[in-house]
């Protein structure tokens, strides 16, 4: 929003609508006439500025800029703008003035006190507009600059996506190969795990009856059983008069037969319960039921799993392993190895 303050039926008006017309359609001109020579140009010209302030009070009113001037003449033709008081309502005007007073070679107060000079009235409007021309033809620059710009980001992400297109299977498929893998893998270590059982099974079997066999029970019984035929002996061949040292003797026999019989069940009790802890020790599925793993490299040839680590070092950064709980499996990736702690998937 440009205002104009000059007279409304000079040359200089017509010249400052022509020039702001063509180099900016947009600008909203707003007229403040003015006399611009003689005795009441001095007072209409300080109203003109007068009316600027109150524009200014309300933005949707408020201009952008103001031209003040007319066009040459006599000295005596532009001496109202060499008045002390257009010079301080100029000076005090809330928005830039530009001064456009007479031709080139005329210079007034005016143009000293204002924001900026113009030699004359159509320079004052070229100064205070871009060029409408030159704006157009700088946007069809930029319009076409970017559309070539868009082309070749949008070949190049054509480009791309086609590269990644060609390199990118089938969800599904790698789903239903990944699937079938782990059904093989889970496979292969249930048969692994029940082949241990089965051996430990076995084995536990063959401890019970070596224990049974030489239960101190048994061998109890066993020495009973001598210890009777020993008494019925002992009777046989036992005279009447040396009945009550044989059954002293004998009652000693008896007592070292039940206390060595109770060592020998101690000591079989212990040797039991310490090839049972063993055996508990031994059994994978013990281990497992008390909250650890057991990892291993995804097995070949069909196998459900292949060789289980022991060790932080025997894994690679990348690798994918299984790890087999007492409840299901998970499938896991090595992230970071750590040789001191461990390795972190």
């Amino acid at each position: 929003r440009i205002a104009l303050i000059t007279s409304p039926s000079g040359a200089a008006v017509r010249d400052l609508l022509t020039v702001l017309g063509r180099r900016w359609p947009l600008a909203e001109i707003v007229l403040l006439p003015s006399a611009v020579q003689g005795d009441a140009a001095t007072a209409e010209l300080v109203a003109a500025f007068a009316r600027i302030d109150r524009l200014c009070e309300d933005p949707d009113t408020a201009p952008d800029l103001v031209i003040a001037g007319r066009g040459g003449g006599s000295l005596e033709d532009l001496w109202c703008f060499n008045e002390e008081a257009v010079a301080r309502a100029i000076a005090a005007c809330p928005v830039p003035v530009v001064s456009a007073v007479g031709h080139e070679t005329d210079f007034t107060i005016a143009d000293f006190v204002a924001d900026l000079r113009a030699p004359t009235p159509s320079a004052a409007a070229e100064l205070s507009t871009p060029d409408a021309d030159a704006w157009r033809r700088r946007v069809r620059n930029a319009g076409r600059a970017l559309v070539l710009a868009q082309r070749r980001q949008l070949a190049a992400a054509e480009a791309a996506l086609a590269a990644r297109r060609a390199r990118l299977r089938d969800p599904a498929t790698l789903i239903a190969e990944r699937t079938q893998r782990v059904d093989e893998l889970g496979l292969r270590l249930e048969r692994q795990l029940h082949g241990r059982i089965e051996r430990r099974t076995e084995r536990l079997e063959n401890l019970a009856h070596r224990l049974r066999t030489a239960s101190p029970r048994a061998r109890l019984a066993r020495g009973h059983e001598t210890l009777s035929g020993l008494r019925r002996r002992l009777a046989q061949l036992d005279p009447r008069g040396d009945t009550a040292r044989h059954a002293q003797a004998l009652a000693a026999l008896e007592r070292r037969l039940t206390a060595a019989m109770r060592r020998r069940d101690a000591l079989a009790r212990a040797e039991l319960g310490r090839l049972s802890g063993a055996l508990q020790a031994l059994s994978p599925l013990g281990v497992v039921e008390r909250g650890y793993a057991i990892l291993a490299r995804p097995g070949s040839d069909g196998a459900r799993f292949g060789e289980v680590l022991r060790r932080a070092t025997d894994a690679d950064v990348g690798e994918r392993l299984t790890a087999q709980l007492a409840e299901g499996r998970l499938q896991v990736e090595v992230r970071e190895i750590d040789a001191d702690g461990g390795a972190d998937a």
